[in-house]
């Protein structure tokens, strides 16, 4: 009992409770089990003084474009923010990022990795930091009612894991797994089966790495554990490093395969909230300065408040890039590709007009020097990929513009350097930190990031129309546009101007301060969960075609991004040069409705690629058909907007859906002319 005492610093009481815990109470005649190996703490002899200056070398390292540390972070996907939170530093004399290892709050432990290794020296460490029986960041897990826990091997594999928005600890080599166990890894396996359901072990593919994990799954027998198989790399740092789409896509693959009990009442709950077909959700905005911005611009004319709102968003996430994104989520901004489709009146030239109006020439130009390198964004139409190339030399922010979206489409249909335009649009909606070399090569804009927006404008017809030729159908382009949809036909006599006196300055306020004070959104526990349940509701819908289902998880983030800012319900932990704000279950459940409606909307509209009149208009007619199961003839020649090409075309296309068993004619007799109603049945 002394030494339990001593070593673990409790009480007699306390030290007989752990000594009970793992030896159980003995009996007359029972050996006892073998007792738990007790390793003494040797604390390195580093002053903490001297942790907290590695720690600021670090972030300033980090603030620095292309410096040595902030590459070696960048290049293992480590998010800067997470190497903090673990207390990571760096060491300018020896060129070492310096990784101190904390047990129970306490310092056990401090390793320096070479950033540059020469062939004999990789790693080094402080003397006393041999201690290695624990689970390396059980302090730093975040959410302590997680469901799910990885645990790989090493502090780098512990801090990619975390980066990518998953709770994991560490084993610190094959070593740290301990048989028998030593009473800290007990405590801490302990811990693990009491706090999480189940566990997946990321074993490294060597021997030793395959037995230490062995021993570990033995060690947890009666608790739920996967282990997880590396497709041909040593341990998942490697894999992340090769290819770090795919790294990521198979962590979310292993994600879905264990499975989550705590998304199973959120899918019910939206399972059970089914939006209205077409109706824009405006409440998700409530309490937001573009809700006020809609709510202005639509007095004295009936012009549909989603329009401004999508389209301030649109802007405003241009000019701000990087400046606003996801805490831990490399590459989530708040930029969009939006398209408003309605027809002519509807008033979607007016609010994207007003919206850009919004911005003085210092933040939305079109010509000049850029305002700084924070904020600000290049607005333009392009004719063709090259030019857009040629202006990312000089800006890192543009906003592709155009009052007729098939100005940008039509684009994609030049031989040759259309499907680079194309390719290059899609590969900057993903990810404007990996921007393609051809836009980046000789830029003369600071750094290699290159933010892309498109805010554009098309009517029903030319939407319809737009794609046939052009390479798009299929390309992933759906996927990425944000679509606005309004069949609104009044219009008014004369359009007054909106009075934003005081709105228009406290808003423009708001965004120069991004400039200075990047704005980083965190998700909640809850709010997780309910984007777990988005995500499983979305693959239980029967309509998984990737053009309709595709990046509708991107765009929950990207809206919720948005409404975290503008909400501004701060997280704790604020840090020094930044302000974290949460993302909370209201906020999520916020932008899933977007998301639901984007769904819809998308069934709803997608496009075309048929290159003949008649599958043309059999492709529009299928589309009046997910709306409506069935529908008199003479509306559908209306809604399909027959006029254009005739009742014979018409007429044609009508008969080879019904030969082909998609629609049914049904004649009713009425008084004079017949009415014939057209039912869909598959």
């Amino acid at each position: 009992m002394d030494l339990i005492e001593q070593v673990q610093h409790v009480d007699f009481t306390e030290a007989d409770r752990i000594f009970r815990e793992f030896c159980g109470d003995m009996k007359p005649g029972t050996p006892p089990p073998p007792a738990p190996i007790i390793t003494p703490i040797k604390r390195p002899q580093v002053p903490d003084e001297q942790i907290a200056a590695w720690q600021k070398a670090l972030s300033e390292e980090c603030r620095e474009p292309f410096s040595a540390a902030g590459n070696y972070l960048h290049r293992r996907g480590i998010a800067p923010e997470i190497a903090e939170r673990l207390s990571w530093g760096f060491d300018a004399r020896s060129e070492s990022i310096v990784i101190p290892r904390f047990h129970s709050g306490e310092l056990v432990g401090v390793k320096f990795r070479k950033i540059e290794p020469t062939d004999d020296v990789k790693w080094t460490q402080v003397k006393g930091s041999s201690k290695c029986d624990f689970l390396y960041g059980c302090d730093d897990i975040m959410d302590p009612f997680a469901d799910l826990l990885f645990i790989a091997e090493g502090e780098h594999e512990k801090a990619l894991l975390k980066s990518l928005g998953v709770e994991a600890v560490a084993i610190l080599g094959t070593a740290g797994v301990p048989d028998p166990a030593t009473l800290d890894f007990a405590a801490d396996l302990k811990w693990v089966t009491d706090t999480f359901s189940r566990v997946v072990l990321i074993p490294d593919s060597d021997p030793s790495g395959q037995q230490a994990m062995e021993r570990l799954q033995k060690m947890l027998a009666d608790f739920p554990v996967t282990v997880a198989t590396l497709p041909g790399f040593k341990d998942f740092g490697d894999f992340y490093q090769a290819d770090n789409l795919r790294a990521t896509e198979w962590l979310e693959e292993l994600k879905k395969e264990t499975g989550n009990t705590l998304v199973e009442h959120v899918v019910e709950s939206l399972t059970s909230s089914i939006i209205e077909p077409e109706t824009y959700p405006l409440d998700a905005w409530d309490g937001t300065e573009y809700a006020e911005f809609a709510r202005r611009c639509s007095v004295g004319n009936h012009i549909t408040q989603e329009y401004f709102i999508e389209s301030l968003k649109t802007v405003t996430g241009a000019i701000v890039g990087s400046q606003l994104r996801l805490w831990r989520m490399a590459g989530i901004e708040a930029r969009f590709y939006t398209a408003n489709i309605g027809g002519a009146g509807s008033g979607k030239s007016t609010a994207t007009g007003w919206a850009l109006g919004v911005f003085p020439h210092s933040l939305l130009y079109s010509s000049g020097e850029p305002r700084d390198s924070n904020i600000g964004c290049f607005v333009g139409e392009f004719g063709s990929g090259t030019g857009l190339v040629e202006t990312f030399a000089e800006y890192q922010r543009i906003l592709i513009f155009a009052d007729e979206l098939s100005q940008i489409i039509e684009k994609f249909s030049i031989g040759g350097s259309g499907q680079s335009f194309l390719s290059n649009v899609n590969t900057l909606f993903d990810s404007s930190v990996r921007a393609p070399s051809n836009i980046t090569r000789g830029r003369k804009a600071s750094g290699g990031a290159a933010h892309l927006s498109i805010l554009a404008n098309t009517t029903p017809d030319k939407w319809d129309s737009m794609f046939q030729r052009t390479g798009a159908v299929g390309s992933g382009l759906f996927s990425r546009l944000n679509l606005v949809v309004s069949d609104n036909t009044k219009i008014v006599p004369r359009l007054q101007d909106p009075d934003l006196t005081g709105w228009r300055d406290d808003f423009i306020q708001r965004v120069i301060r991004l400039e200075k004070t990047p704005v980083e959104a965190e998700f909640t526990t809850e709010a997780d969960a309910e984007l777990e349940g988005w995500t499983a509701w979305l693959r239980a819908q029967p309509d998984q075609d990737a053009d309709v289902a595709g990046r509708l998880g991107v765009q929950v983030q990207r809206n919720a991004l948005h409404l975290a800012w503008l909400l501004d319900r701060p997280a704790p932990n604020q840090l020094e040069g930044m302000r974290r704000v949460l993302i909370d279950k209201d906020i999520i459940a916020r932008a899933i409705k977007l998301a639901k409606y984007q769904y819809i909307i998308r069934c709803q509209n997608r496009p075309s690629s048929a290159d003949n009149v008649p599958a043309h208009v059999e492709a529009a007619i299928k589309k009046v058909f997910e709306r409506k199961l069935s529908v008199k003839r003479s509306d559908l020649y209306k809604q399909v907007n027959g006029v254009r090409f005739g009742l014979t075309i018409f007429d044609r296309a009508v008969q080879n859906l019904i030969a082909e068993g998609y629609v049914t004619a049904e004649t009713i007799p009425t008084k004079g002319r017949r009415s014939q109603t057209l039912s869909w049945i598959r």
